[in-house]
């Protein structure tokens, strides 16, 4: 078995039973997950892994590739990166001490990931914070393709057909991987500029000293400085509006069914309003019909058969 081989036999193991099967059944496939469960930072280190030795086996599509020049093996290899991401974003506990290290490290898996997809020509919904139509477009796009991870886990395992048979469906999943991470991505930036743009403990501690040096007083309290430095954090980064009680996922799938709901409604007034329609006229049609019947059964009735004949005995 060829280096190649195996390293693909390794990435589906990892991908389908770890990561799809594992971490994201519920998300992803909708069921809860039937085999044991590998920790989470296993997972993530044998991703690690994997994305080392493809990038050392140049494996990686480079940059002058197209669709056409990459195979179907080379097309599901890119999903490590992102994987990668949304696991370090995702499902590692909170870390305060290196969260801006962790944040900057899911940017830049994401961002080339985004660009191996671009180059490939996978078209996704550009979303913007404020534009809401097209937020709505993406989730109804990530609803649609949702269904092709299912096909594909069920189908891409190690002992089975050609994947070139699943080359469409599994374009279909970097775009449905490609729209999560433009959803996400934006809030990995502005949680980066919130972290980058606060001041670390070491200038505190300095401004504090220059502080007591400066004034000087007669008299002095002491205080637990840990304690005030956790509120004094904690009153500081608060908001200081209402947040909302829903994700913006939650509120798009809410949005959707009353927009489906209300189509619905429409559809049926419509159908009702033919209804209506198509029994007036057959009711109008069958009293004008009635009608008819009734005027020729008085004229049958005033004019018998044969009382017309003026030739009768006539001699």
């Amino acid at each position: 078995m060829s280096e190649e081989e195996s390293l693909y036999q390794w990435f589906n193991r990892c991908f389908w039973r770890d990561y799809i099967g594992g971490l994201k059944s519920r998300t992803l496939l909708q069921v809860e997950s039937t085999v044991p469960r590998t920790p989470v930072r296993d997972v993530l280190r044998d991703f690690q892994s994997l994305d080392e030795c493809a990038r050392s086996a140049g494996l990686y599509m480079s940059r002058n590739e197209e669709l056409d020049d990459v195979s179907s093996t080379g097309l599901l290899m890119l999903v490590i990166p992102y994987v990668i991401g949304d696991i370090l974003y995702n499902d590692i506990p909170f870390e305060t001490e290196n969260r801006i290290k962790k944040l900057v490290d899911v940017q830049n898996h994401w961002e080339e990931f985004l660009e191996k997809v671009e180059q490939i020509d996978v078209r996704v919904v550009k979303v913007d914070t404020d534009d809401r139509s097209r937020k709505l477009e993406s989730h109804r796009r990530q609803q649609f393709l949702r269904p092709v991870v299912s096909k594909l886990s069920h189908a891409l395992t190690l002992r089975t057909s050609d994947m070139d048979d699943f080359r469409d469906d599994i374009v279909a999943m970097l775009e449905l991987f490609a729209l999560k991470v433009q959803n996400d991505l934006r809030f990995v930036v502005d949680e980066l500029l919130v972290l980058q743009s606060r001041p670390s403990d070491g200038q505190e501690d300095a401004h504090k000293n220059n502080k007591q040096q400066e004034t000087r007083k007669l008299w002095s309290m002491k205080l637990d400085k840990t304690r005030i430095r956790t509120i004094m954090q904690q009153e500081v980064f608060r908001p200081d509006i209402t947040m909302p009680t829903i994700s913006l996922e939650e509120f798009a799938q809410w949005e959707y069914d009353r927009i489906q709901d209300m189509n619905k409604k429409s559809v049926l007034s419509e159908l009702e309003s033919c209804e209506d329609q198509f029994y007036k006229a057959q009711r109008k049609e069958e009293s004008q019909q009635e009608i008819k019947d009734r005027s020729w059964d008085d004229w049958k009735d005033d004019n018998p058969r044969g009382s017309g004949n003026k030739l009768v005995n006539r001699g």
